[in-house]
C-alpha cells in the first residue's frame, strides 16, 4: 500500500508536522501488522502521477500506475485537525482521519472488491498533539493512537472477509530454515502469530538449525507467500507430492519450505 497524507486545519507549521507525523506513524504501525507499505520515490513521475483527488476517487488509471511502479495500491488518508478554544473549559485537540480510495483488498494482485469505508477514526488530546513527540512517549502520541485505530479497521476488514469464506481456511505445515539464528527465528514466529490471516500457529518439531510450525492460515496461497516474504522469509518449495508414476495417494504432511536469510 502507498500511502497518501492530506491535513486540513491548524497553521500551516501544524498541517505540516501532522503530514509527517500520521505518515511516520502509519508505516510504524504498518509494520506491527504485517501490512507492507511503500514509500514513493517523490521523483518528477511521482510528482506527475499521485494525484491526490485521483486517488481519493479510487481512479483505476492511478491504481494500474501505482500497481505497475510500486506493486502497492494507493489509499489517500485525509486528516482533519480541531481546536476547541471556546473558553469554557482548558482547550482541547481533536483528530480525525479517514482513508479514502484504494479497495478493500489488502494484498498487491487485488483490483476490485466489494465496497468497504470509508475507514474512520478520531483521537482527542488535552495538550497539542505534536508536543508528546519530545516526551519520549512516541506509542501513545495522538499521532500513533490516529494511526493504530485506522490501521486496525483495515485489519479487521481484511481477516473478516476470508473469516466468512471458509473455503480459504486451511492448515499447512511451514519448515522453517533458520540455520543457527534462534533469536531471529523466535521473531519471525512471534510476528507471524499476530498476522492479518493467520488463525493458529503451533510447533510441531525443533530443531538446532530448522523447525516445522503447524499454521492455520485464512486466505490463499499467494497471500501467504506475501506475507512470509515481508517478514523475512522465502518460500522456496513444496514437499509431499510424489514423483510421477508412484502412488497419487495425498501425503500425510504437506510441507512448505521457507528459508530465513
Amino acid at each position: 500500500v502507498l500511502f497518501l497524507v492530506r491535513t486540513q486545519g491548524g497553521t500551516p507549521e501544524d498541517t505540516a508536522v501532522a503530514d509527517r507525523l500520521v505518515l511516520q506513524h502509519i508505516l510504524e504501525e504498518a509494520k506491527v501488522l504485517s501490512l507492507p507499505v511503500v514509500t514513493p520515490l517523490g521523483d518528477m513521475d511521482d510528482m506527475s502521477h499521485l494525484n491526490w483527488e485521483q486517488a481519493v476517487a479510487g481512479d483505476p488509471a492511478l491504481r494500474q500506475w501505482a500497481h505497475a511502479r510500486y506493486g502497492a495500491q494507493v489509499w489517500a488518508v485525509a486528516v482533519q485537525l480541531t481546536t476547541d478554544d471556546s473558553g469554557a473549559k482548558p482547550a482541547g485537540y481533536t483528530l480525525r482521519a479517514e482513508m479514502l480510495g484504494g479497495t478493500p483488498e489488502l494484498t498487491a494482485t487485488a483490483t476490485s472488491g466489494p465496497a468497504s469505508g470509508p475507514w474512520r477514526a478520531e483521537v482527542t488530546s488535552a495538550a497539542p498533539p505534536g508536543r508528546c513527540v519530545d516526551s519520549g512517549e512516541v506509542r501513545r502520541c495522538p499521532y500513533a493512537l490516529l494511526a493504530r485505530a485506522l490501521l486496525q479497521q483495515v485489519a479487521d476488514q481484511w481477516v473478516q472477509t476470508h473469516t466468512i469464506n471458509p473455503a480459504k481456511r486451511h492448515t499447512l505445515f511451514l519448515r522453517v530454515v533458520h540455520g543457527p539464528k534462534l533469536a531471529q527465528f523466535s521473531q519471525f514466529a512471534t510476528r507471524l502469530r499476530s498476522a492479518p490471516g493467520v488463525a493458529s500457529l503451533k510447533f510441531v518439531e525443533e530443531r538446532a538449525t530448522e523447525s516445522v510450525i503447524q499454521l492455520e492460515f485464512q486466505g490463499e496461497d499467494a497471500q501467504l507467500a506475501g506475507m512470509l516474504g515481508q517478514l523475512g522469509g522465502h518460500l522456496e518449495a513444496e514437499s509431499g507430492t510424489p514423483p510421477p508414476g508412484e502412488s497419487t495417494a495425498p501425503p500425510a504432511r504437506v510441507e512448505r519450505v521457507v528459508r530465513l536469510p
